[in-house]
């Protein structure tokens, strides 16, 4: 049985930019970008966490993550905290914002329709219909190359990690299929709306896929998250599955990202 979940919850760049925030390379900070996007012929923001000393680093793992309105001080807080007493390396953290403007006359936002392929497709809109692929163009290229021309990162997939929870867990699924070659791990939470049938990963390389729901989630995203794990078992794909304790929260997706972003990081390619 398979569910498609709505939600309007509560990430960026195009290629002209704008800064909100003079960086001090001798601090941590949290700093604001807009981008204007060629495919979504709009500017969106994008939140950026860079570590102390970033600009004396060299091919720093990155963290590309859905909704990344999310990243605030508190994120800022805990990263540090992880870099600081050795459990993590130094790392970027990208957060591309989500357009939650409702779509004119309906009760959904153009975050669905960018996040969800199957809800995409199925609109009688024709821009709505390619909304998905526009927002994927944005998140897989645009946004890449401008943190790649710009910062201290790697160019490689095996340095970077995609993060998402809820419906931007579910493009995260959907990008791991359509997009396979571009991230070599991934953290997907309360995973919603995923589009993952066609998965055909090569058995000599497929990603580092972790993904979870809490064991308090309404049942449609304990079914999403169940079906997904049979449906790699059944593909014969390594991957980590589990249940952390807590619901649909974003305090516990924080708790969570906190636990398994060092893991990703120190033991890359684990599952090859």
């Amino acid at each position: 049985m398979k569910f498609i979940i709505l939600l309007i919850s509560t990430a960026i760049l195009g290629i002209g930019c704008k800064t909100k925030k003079i960086v001090s390379n001798s601090e941590s900070a949290v700093i604001s970008k807009t981008l204007y996007s060629e495919n979504l012929k709009a500017e969106r923001e994008i939140t950026i966490y860079l570590p102390k000393g970033y600009k004396s680093e060299l091919d720093l793992p990155t963290v590309y993550s859905t909704d990344g309105q999310i990243i605030t001080s508190a994120y800022k807080q805990g990263i540090d905290s992880l870099i600081n007493n050795g459990i993590s390396p130094k790392f970027i953290l990208v957060g591309v914002h989500s357009n939650e403007n409702l779509v004119q006359h309906s009760d959904n936002a153009f975050r669905n329709y960018e996040y969800i392929k199957n809800w995409s497709e199925e609109s009688e809109n024709i821009d709505l219909q390619k909304l998905y692929n526009r927002h994927l163009e944005f998140f897989s290229a645009e946004v890449l190359q401008f943190i790649e021309d710009n910062f201290p990162v790697s160019k490689k997939s095996e340095d970077r990690i995609f993060n998402g929870c809820s419906n931007g867990a579910g493009f995260g699924i959907s990008m791991s299929v359509d997009k396979s070659n571009l991230f070599d791990n991934y953290l997907c939470l309360s995973m919603a709306g995923g589009s993952y049938e066609q998965t055909n990963w090569p058995y000599g390389k497929y990603p580092n896929m972790i993904f979870a729901y809490g064991k308090e989630e309404p049942i449609p995203f304990a079914i999403a998250g169940d079906e997904y794990h049979e449906f790699l078992n059944l593909k014969n794909y390594k991957h980590t599955f589990y249940k952390f304790e807590g619901g649909h929260d974003r305090i516990k997706w924080k708790n969570e990202f906190e636990k398994h972003i060092p893991i990703l990081l120190n033991e890359k390619v684990y599952n090859k």
